[in-house]
């Protein structure tokens, strides 16, 4: 498919790393976490010149989630603290844009937040990143106080902004961290 892509639009190689930010979503549904980092590898050079913030910031978002669920999936592998830096740059980009637009990329900094958190072994951080929101209504937050306040409201963003598939993305990934706590 991707072949097809740069040859209807030879001129246009944007096309193709629009094409594949969308494309990361069932990539990583789908537990192709390696091929992910691959792709996303060759992409981030190429973000700068792809005029829709929210798919290059997809692509720091997925490529995060799929470098950090590799090393969950083997936590032997050797190149833990050198993917944890490319994960912090990862997130740096999506907190910039955060900063513009809280609505469109609070949610993916949040769960980034929490799985940065659960790599760490810091479970109780992983989990209020992940959890609050199914307690808090947006209208009359309950604010617990925990270690990383600023992060609890990850589920909640999701529902507030009607983002189902951050939601959904988030019960599946605070379901592994308790089950790795």
């Amino acid at each position: 498919m991707q072949a097809e892509v740069l040859e209807r639009f030879p001129d246009k190689p944007h096309i193709l790393v629009t094409y594949r930010s969308i494309i990361l979503i069932p990539l990583y549904a789908f537990g192709h976490y390696s091929r992910i980092v691959e792709m996303g590898a060759e992409m981030v050079s190429q973000l700068r010149g792809i005029f829709s913030s929210r798919l290059a910031t997809q692509v720091y978002f997925y490529l995060s989630l799929a470098t950090l669920s590799l090393h969950f999936e083997d936590p032997l592998r050797p190149d833990l603290e050198e993917n944890l830096k490319k994960v912090e740059r990862y997130k740096e980009e999506i907190d910039y844009m955060r900063s513009a637009c809280d609505a469109n990329y609070g949610m993916w900094s949040l769960l980034v937040k929490a799985l940065l958190s659960e790599l760490k072994r810091d479970f109780q951080g992983a989990l209020v990143a992940f959890e609050v929101g199914v307690r808090a209504y947006p209208f009359k937050r309950k604010l617990f106080k925990f270690n990383h306040l600023e992060s609890q409201e990850a589920l909640d963003h999701a529902q507030i902004h009607n983002w189902p598939i951050e939601e959904a993305l988030a019960y599946e990934l605070q379901g592994k961290d308790i089950l790795a706590a």
